[in-house]
């Protein structure tokens, strides 16, 4: 598998430092990969399987315990592939599973001082010269950005038709640390295609290709904000989904009420409907907001910020676009 490419070695600001973090992901695979070879496929060969089942549930329960770990340490990607493993239930034994499912909610948050550094560049202008008040305690982190509550200065919110919004914005160097993260992931996918018993059962370097498409298109606002609208349409006439809208003419914009709900693997809240039914826990509280994804055109590049109303000049002059 290639190496890490030489622009993603050095030092990057919000990302740390990307060489360090590709080692030592690459590491705790290595040693991890290692166990499983001597525990599921050697000792088995030599006639000590039942050793390697006496310790299996211990050795499954260790494992999602350090990568646990490394995930909240390292965030990113990391994150993600730990939400991905609690939530296969289907082919993962519960000590994995039970073991990250804390992943889903626990992402620390970034410090408000290099978000809001951030969010100006992007904005072009003072946080002060949009919003009234913009909340430095997020109420969500995820593992590619957060969401704050904000409200806006008058002459916005009459603009909007709103005044009290959520901002989301990425995290700092999130592009590069997704980079880093997907390199030492293909690595390990070139690691496990080796391993008959897993290669038989899965195509593991398809399956980290599919991974990266899916997360260049979360760091994409504009693809969420068309994707929105295309949810809104597949579910119209639901009345218990309810899906932010386009608004507005100086950039893509998608507006809807926000709406208290259970997580989607709560005990209640999969009884509470039909069978089937899409489950609203990306869905907030916060009343009478909405979210736009900011940019000064309706171009298909990115934006690292999503606002809740449309650009104000500030905004639509100075808005940064980037590829992935």
């Amino acid at each position: 598998m290639p190496p890490l490419r030489h622009d993603l070695l050095n030092p990057v600001s919000g990302a740390g430092n990307t060489s360090a973090r590709y080692r030592r992901i690459l590491r705790f695979a290595a040693w991890n990969l290692a166990s499983i070879w001597w525990f599921e496929l050697f000792l088995p060969r030599i006639g000590l399987a039942r050793a390697a089942e006496r310790t299996r549930s211990r050795r499954m329960q260790r494992f999602a315990r350090r990568f646990h770990l490394l995930a909240v340490d390292l965030g990113g990607l990391m994150i993600k592939v730990g939400q991905f493993l609690s939530s296969r239930l289907d082919v993962l034994p519960p000590e994995i599973t039970d073991e990250l499912e804390g992943l889903q909610d626990e992402v620390p948050p970034v410090p408000f001082a290099a978000l809001r550094t951030l969010a100006e560049s992007e904005l072009g202008c003072p946080l002060e010269r949009v919003f009234a008040v913009f909340e430095e305690t997020p109420i969500a982190a995820a593992s590619l950005g957060q969401a704050h509550r904000a409200r806006l200065l008058p002459e916005f919110a009459e603009e909007a038709g709103l005044k009290d919004v959520v901002v989301k914005v990425q995290r700092p160097g999130i592009d590069v640390i997704v980079a880093v993260d997907l390199a030492a992931l293909r690595r390990v996918g070139g690691w496990l295609s080796r391993f008959r018993l897993i290669s038989d059962r899965a195509d593991v370097p398809a399956l980290v290709e599919e991974f990266a498409q899916t997360s260049h298109e979360e760091i994409d606002y504009l693809h969420e904000a068309a994707n929105s609208e295309r949810f809104a349409s597949d579910f119209d006439g639901d009345a218990r989904v309810q899906v932010p809208q386009p608004s507005g003419n100086k950039a893509p914009a998608v507006s809807s009420p926000w709406r208290t709900s259970r997580p989607s693997r709560s005990p209640t809240s999969l009884r509470s409907g039909r069978p089937g039914s899409i489950r609203r826990r990306w869905l907030r509280s916060s009343p009478r907001s909405c979210s736009t994804s900011c940019s000064p055109t309706a171009s298909s590049t990115p934006t690292r910020i999503r606002a809740t109303f449309s650009s104000p000049p500030c905004m639509a002059a100075a808005v940064k676009n980037r590829g992935n």
